[in-house]
């Protein structure tokens, strides 16, 4: 598929280096997130998942710190940002929450820990539809898929992270329209896994929500997807927090959760 210019200059960047300085570590480079949805929008980030031939050592680590450190020079808050981890191979075919530390950037920051998005969200849509920037195809990857684990695993995600952030949003005053999207389209993609047995994406979640919540929600969720996909804002920032904790907690209350104040 054509790429954004954007993702082509970063991840040529990414792969130059990585040849230059680690040549033979890296086996293949994978684009998940947004962009596998076909949903790059601005302020999207690029999200990768890279393999390699062998676990880091030390000096390794601190080339990699490096080129991530040369790789944010010259940025600003409208380059998309370049978030990933690096695993072998083989590490795509268990469970991610069992698999070991891995090198990592997230948000800038470059940690030697479990990366945020080695997750079961990502492993799934690396498998359904994982872009190939390098290395094998990513269809021919063995990678660790289970729905009803990632069910559970969701279920448990609406119980304790949002849980809390709904009971955080509804003691704010007014809430900015950034927060308010990814709220109420990172509860509602849950919610769309759980009831309907597949992945979808943020705005395609959205779209769901219009014809499968309470109708009284639709000007929260028209306010968050004019948010992510043009910048737009439809709702005064009180009438947002008051609408995305209403819509946060109609949510979570199908599922028997009642989030308290001292949850956050």
């Amino acid at each position: 598929m054509d790429l954004p210019a954007a993702v082509t200059d970063r991840t040529t960047a990414h792969l130059a280096m990585l040849e230059q300085r680690l040549p033979g570590y890296l086996t293949g480079l994978y684009l998940h997130g947004s962009l596998c949805w076909g949903e790059f929008f601005p302020g999207s980030d690029i999200d990768f998942v890279a393999t390699t031939s062998r676990r880091p050592g030390e000096a390794e680590i601190a080339t990699l710190r490096t080129i991530h450190d040369e790789l944010a020079v010259g940025t600003d808050e409208a380059t998309p940002a370049y978030d990933g981890f690096y695993v072998l191979e083989s590490d795509l075919a268990l469970d991610p929450t069992t698999i070991s530390v891995q090198p990592g950037v997230l948000a800038g920051d470059f940690a030697v820990a479990h990366h945020g998005d080695a997750s079961l969200v990502t492993w799934h849509e690396l498998a359904e539809r994982g872009i190939t920037v390098a290395g094998k195809p990513a269809s021919e990857l063995d990678i660790f898929t289970n729905l009803p684990v990632l069910q559970a695993f969701s279920r448990d995600n609406l119980q304790t992270y949002w849980a809390s952030a709904a009971a955080r949003v509804a003691a704010e005053p007014d809430l900015s329209p950034a927060v308010g999207a990814w709220c109420v389209l990172g509860i509602t993609r849950l919610d769309h896994l759980i009831r309907e047995g597949s992945l979808t994406s943020k705005s395609g979640a959205g779209r769901w929500a219009l014809n499968h919540l309470d109708r009284r929600h639709r000007p929260v969720i028209e306010d968050a997807l004019a948010w992510r996909e043009a910048g737009q804002e439809r709702l005064e920032p009180s009438a947002r927090a008051v609408a995305v904790a209403d819509l946060m907690y109609d949510v979570l209350a199908a599922y028997d959760i009642t989030p308290e104040p001292d949850h956050c």
